[in-house]
């Protein structure tokens, strides 16, 4: 597979985008190449030119907290105790542990979010079945 855009480069501290192509073999990168940009053309979506970014990392990740992101209103200790100690419970049965983080791995997949520095729960074999989860979605 051959990507082609502008590809988002470092230049010691500063960004650029340059075109060029990014070319894929058995899931790995193979080439990287720089070149002159075709004759601009239309794109059918009207979007234009693709940019190509190295994969996302999310640095704090609590996976058994992914579905409460964004529910607020309450006080802190209400928070925990009415929204995110509930959610962490679930996380005792590490079949519900294992689905929710292939869930989450295709969902942070889509958004091009690559790499996670994720935390589980004092659940041990839950945490392990999320790993193994994560680990298989690539």
């Amino acid at each position: 597979m051959v990507l082609s855009g502008s590809i988002l480069v470092d230049l010691g501290g500063r960004c650029a985008l340059r075109p060029g192509s990014i070319t894929i073999r058995a899931g790995r990168i193979a080439s990287v190449r720089f070149h002159r940009p075709p004759a601009r053309r239309a794109a059918a979506d009207g979007l234009g030119e693709s940019i190509l970014l190295p994969g996302f990392i999310d640095a704090h990740l609590h996976v058994p907290q992914f579905d409460s992101i964004g529910q607020s209103g309450l006080t802190l200790l209400d928070w925990l105790s009415t929204t995110i100690f509930p959610a962490e419970a679930r996380w005792a049965d590490p079949r519900f542990a294992a689905a929710m983080a292939r869930r989450i791995a295709r969902q942070l997949l889509s958004f091009g979010t690559t790499g996670v520095v994720a935390y589980a729960t004092v659940h041990r074999s839950a945490a392990m079945a999320a790993l193994r989860a994560f680990g298989s979605a690539g």
